[in-house]
C-alpha cells in the first residue's frame, strides 16, 4: 500500500490488519501511529517516484492499493504533480505487471469530474478537471486503464471522506466550535460526505469482486446535502448554531483574485486560492448506484453518526481542547 501515512491509508492499514492480512506499507514519511501488529505489517519509507522504491514495495505482494499522490504542497510545481501523480503511477503499474500482482486498486479523486454539468455525476459522464490536481489524477486514471487487459485494475473515486484521522475536517470542527466559521455564499452548494469506514469497505469489495478489471466506481455516502446543512450538523454536535453572517461569493472571489495577483507580483506562494473557494461554491454530488449494483457496496454510517464519531475522536485525541 502506498500513501500509508495518510488519512485513508492509515485507516486502511489497521482495517486490513484486523482482517488478518499481511501488509507492506510505503510512504515518503513514516507512520505517526504504531502499527497494530508488528508481525503482520512491514514498513518502507521512500519516494514513489524512485523505481527501486516501487520495486521493493511491490515484489512478492498479491494486491496493490495505490493511494499515494500529491494533493497540495507548498511550492509544488505542475511538473511535480505530473511526476508524482502520473509518472509514479505508470511505474507502479509496470512493476505490478512484472511481479504478477493479482489486483491493482487505484485511489483516484472526485476532483477528476471538474464542474459537474448534470447532477449527480456518473462514472460514464465526461470528466473536465480544471485544476492541476484533478488533471493529473485523471491522467493517472488513463494510465491505469491502459493495463486493464494485462493486469486486474480497478479505479475508485472517493467523495468527501471524513472521520478519525482527517485533519482537513478537523480545521472546520475547530472553527465551528470557536464560532469563527463563516460561509462563503449561502451554503447552498451540494456536498457528498462519506465516512472513512465506508470507503474501507468499498476498497475491500473491489478486491473481493472478480471480473471488474477496468471498472471505475464513485464511492460516497448514502446522502448528499447542502453544505450549510452539513456544517450545521457539526454545529449541533457542539450544541451551538452556525453564525448567521456569510461572505457573498462575488466578494470572496474578488478578494481571492486580488490576493493572488498581489502574491504573484511579490513572487510569493499564496496560502489560499480560488480552488479553496470551490468547497463553498461547487456542487459535489455523485451517483453511487454502480458501486451498489456491481460491488454490493452499502454505506452504513449516516451523517449525524459520522460527525459524532469524528468529533468524539478529535476530543479523545485532544484536538478540540
Amino acid at each position: 500500500m502506498t500513501g500509508a501515512a495518510g488519512f485513508i491509508g492509515s485507516n486502511l492499514t489497521e482495517y486490513l490488519v484486523e482482517k488478518g492480512c499481511q501488509v507492506r506499507v510505503l510512504d515518503i514519511k513514516g507512520r505517526k501511529k504504531k502499527m497494530l501488529s508488528v508481525k503482520s505489517v512491514s514498513e518502507l519509507t521512500g519516494d514513489i517516484t524512485q523505481k527501486k522504491v516501487i520495486r521493493d514495495a511491490v515484489q512478492d505482494m498479491d494486491i496493490v492499493f495505490h493511494l499515494a499522490g500529491l494533493v497540495t504542497q507548498k511550492n509544488a510545481t505542475n511538473n511535480d504533480y505530473w511526476r508524482v501523480n502520473v509518472e509514479a503511477t505508470r511505474n507502479m503499474l509496470e512493476e505490478s505487471k512484472k511481479w504478477g500482482i493479482q489486483k491493482f486498486i487505484y485511489c483516484s479523486s472526485d476532483s477528476v469530474s471538474g464542474k459537474i454539468k448534470q447532477l449527480p455525476a456518473k462514472e460514464s459522464d465526461p470528466c473536465l478537471p480544471d485544476n492541476i490536481y484533478g488533471v493529473t489524477k485523471f491522467a493517472a486514471e488513463k494510465e491505469v486503464l491502459k493495463f486493464k487487459k494485462v493486469l486486474e485494475v480497478v479505479i475508485v473515486r472517493p467523495t468527501r471522506v471524513y472521520g478519525p484521522g482527517d485533519t482537513r475536517m478537523l480545521k472546520i470542527f475547530k472553527q465551528i466550535k470557536k464560532k469563527r466559521f463563516y460561509l462563503v455564499g449561502k451554503g447552498e452548494a451540494l456536498i457528498h460526505p462519506v465516512f472513512v469506514t465506508d470507503i474501507l469497505n468499498g476498497l475491500e469489495l473491489c478486491v473481493l469482486k472478480d471480473n471488474i478489471s477496468g471498472q471505475i466506481f464513485y464511492l460516497g455516502g448514502e446522502q448528499t446535502l447542502c453544505l450549510r446543512d452539513f456544517l450545521q450538523t457539526i454545529a449541533e454536535y457542539f450544541r451551538i448554531s452556525l453564525p448567521g453572517f456569510f461572505v457573498p461569493s462575488w466578494m470572496a472571489t474578488i478578494g481571492v483574485i486580488s490576493y493572488e495577483v498581489i502574491c504573484k507580483l511579490l513572487r510569493i506562494k499564496p496560502i489560499f486560492n480560488r480552488r479553496n473557494l470551490e468547497f463553498f461554491t461547487r456542487n459535489r454530488a455523485y451517483d453511487i448506484s454502480k458501486a451498489k449494483r456491481v460491488l454490493g457496496y452499502s454505506p452504513q454510517v449516516d451523517i449525524v453518526e459520522g460527525v459524532r464519531l469524528a468529533g468524539d475522536w478529535y476530543k479523545a485525541e485532544g484536538y478540540l481542547g
